[in-house]
């Protein structure tokens, strides 16, 4: 695939023709839309594009992927703008992220078995904050189906892939480790590195795992299961990072970095969905706009405290000025999901642009 500068076009992503495109035109459209809907429709456009070598030129063409070169926890990706775990949930469109101009994205979260996640509907956009609203429940095909998908999906080379690994909802305490052990084991082979979510506010249990010593006793059986799985299948050492979410306190925050530090992981991803503040019984998880400033907080916190520790900044980054701010504050990298919903991908290059020369 290739990368570059931005060619001449008057709808290039980069001369400001396709943001005004997307939100004057294609936005007000999709908008008409239920928000589940299109994005299931989105998911399959984009599944059936990247089946054709020339649909993938075009579009590599069309929005011209900004290649800056990082290497983060052993892993050299072309640019620092990642595609957040949520979008992707099922790894079926892990070739055409590279044509979009992402330099990494973040397939889940996926638990062990298939789930069906909460009934619809269960995903609302909140447009006057540019914000999403979710009550999915970690819906997912389970492990199996996604190493199924992403073995169609990666067929002849991709960008760097994280896979998010999560429990099934009715997951036994006590038992959490043992299943997101044989989620590793599955997934192996087809993930660059490994995002383990238990932060999702719409899985009770969750809110559980985010107890300092529940942390340790889990991350420490994955790291040791890695090294293991490493070492059967010869290959290097894939990077194992813990997602937290915006709702703990800075203590909390600190107590479950500290336990995962202890535990030997490679690094963080702040934050995640929150609670959502607007609703009386606070149903559903917030993501977008709203979500930055407490983003920013957590990355400045524990960059403070664990200088060394690779943090990836997941929350309200939206604009090329506010991923620069993650940067500033100490994160290595960037991830975006909601963005795209109200931004459109053209918002790929503009932030991956800003951030080329960040050092």
């Amino acid at each position: 695939m290739r990368y570059g500068q931005p060619q001449n076009s008057l709808l290039n992503t980069q001369n400001g023709k396709f943001p005004m495109l997307y939100r004057l035109i294609l936005r007000p459209i999709l908008f008409l839309f239920d928000a589940e809907w299109v994005h299931d429709m989105t998911i399959a456009l984009c599944g059936w594009l990247q089946k054709s070598p020339g649909a993938l030129r075009v579009l590599s063409w069309y929005f011209h992927p900004v290649y800056a070169p990082v290497e983060v926890m052993g892993i050299t990706l072309p640019n620092r703008v990642m595609l957040a775990a949520g979008f992707d949930k099922a790894g079926k469109i892990a070739n055409i992220m590279q044509a979009l101009g992402l330099g990494s994205g973040v397939v889940g979260s996926v638990p062990l078995r298939a789930q069906p996640g909460n009934p619809k509907p269960r995903l609302k956009r909140v447009p006057r904050r540019d914000d999403l609203l979710n009550h999915m429940g970690c819906n997912s095909p389970g492990a199996f189906a996604v190493r199924d998908n992403l073995e169609e999906a990666r067929r002849g080379g991709s960008i760097p892939v994280g896979i998010s690994l999560t429990c099934n909802t009715d997951t036994l305490h006590g038992q959490e480790a043992t299943n997101l052990l044989e989620s590793l084991r599955i997934l192996y082979l087809l993930g660059d590195f490994f995002e383990v979510n238990i932060s999702c506010r719409n899985t009770p249990a969750h809110r559980y795992l985010q107890n300092p010593l529940v942390i340790e006793k889990v991350l420490r059986a994955l790291v040791e299961r890695e090294k293991e799985l490493a070492h059967r299948h010869g290959v290097q050492h894939k990077p194992i990072l813990l997602k937290l979410a915006p709702d703990l306190s800075d203590e909390q925050l600190l107590d479950c970095v500290e336990a995962a530090v202890r535990a030997d992981i490679d690094g963080v991803v702040l934050g995640n969905t929150s609670k959502n503040p607007h609703s009386v019984d606070a149903v559903g998880a917030l993501s977008g706009h709203s979500l930055f400033d407490r983003m920013l907080e957590m990355v400045r916190l524990v960059h403070t405290t664990y200088p060394t520790l690779t943090i990836i900044a997941c929350g309200g980054i939206d604009s090329p000025e506010r991923a620069e701010l993650a940067l500033a504050a100490g994160a290595a990298l960037v991830q975006i999901f909601t963005a795209l919903v109200y931004k459109g991908p053209g918002i790929i290059r503009r932030i991956a642009h800003r951030l080329a020369h960040y050092r």
